[in-house]
């Protein structure tokens, strides 16, 4: 399986790094093949005038989100790995998201719509704010957006990180994060959403907040 993690926040050596890095570890040590991609490396500009794009029967914009774009429907699983600001994801993976509208309106024969059917994804979310309730708009928009491509979700982890490197140091977390991506392969066989591994961590003052590791297996 390939596995490709896709990068969010604007540090390259922060928590949300140590997250997606620790699953494509767990991924790796199983024989799958891994890539990483920072989405603040490229030019990836907001939705503009979709009026415009019906006319010319393409996406006008000029920039870098097809090379991402390509590398996310040549993987078999997309890790999406970002911190939360005001409740949602960062800048960078809102305007990637929002560039799939014109994707997959404009691609010829709907090729890339049909190449997300079936996709695994995994969702990697530290946040600042103590309480894991922070991730509900975050988790809820991510889901359903993948949910109407018909991608199926794996996992959802997130960890409260209130410094920089605060997620290197959760032993919890990256033993959890590593055991995720490490057993991708017992739901590979997956065809469409019918379960779902779920990891909650925090700091160890909000212990009793911590979900209990909940793994489903399809019906």
């Amino acid at each position: 399986m390939r596995v490709l993690g896709l990068v969010s926040s604007g540090r390259k050596d922060g928590n949300t790094n140590t997250l997606v890095d620790t699953i494509l570890e767990g991924a790796k040590s199983k024989g799958h093949v891994t890539k990483k991609v920072f989405l603040a490396d490229f030019k990836i500009h907001p939705i503009g005038d979709c009026a415009t794009c019906r006319e010319a029967g393409a996406c006008v914009i000029d920039d870098d989100f097809d090379k991402v774009m390509n590398e996310a429907l040549e993987a078999d699983c997309i890790i999406f790995g970002t911190p939360v600001y005001w409740w949602g994801p960062s800048a960078q993976l809102k305007t990637f998201m929002d560039r799939w509208v014109c994707r997959a309106t404009f691609d010829k024969n709907g090729s890339s719509m049909s190449k997300m059917l079936g996709k695994k994804y995994v969702l990697a979310v530290p946040h600042q704010n103590k309480q894991l309730s922070a991730t509900r708009l975050l988790f809820a928009m991510m889901e359903d957006s993948l949910d109407f491509l018909q991608m199926v979700c794996l996992s959802k982890i997130q960890t409260v990180a209130e410094g920089r490197n605060e997620a290197s140091n959760d032993q919890a977390a990256l033993r959890h994060a590593f055991e995720l991506g490490a057993r991708m392969t017992e739901v590979e066989s997956m065809k469409k959403p019918t379960g779902s591994v779920t990891f909650n961590f925090a700091n160890p003052e909000q212990v009793a907040e911590v979900s209990t590791f909940k793994w489903s297996q399809p019906t």
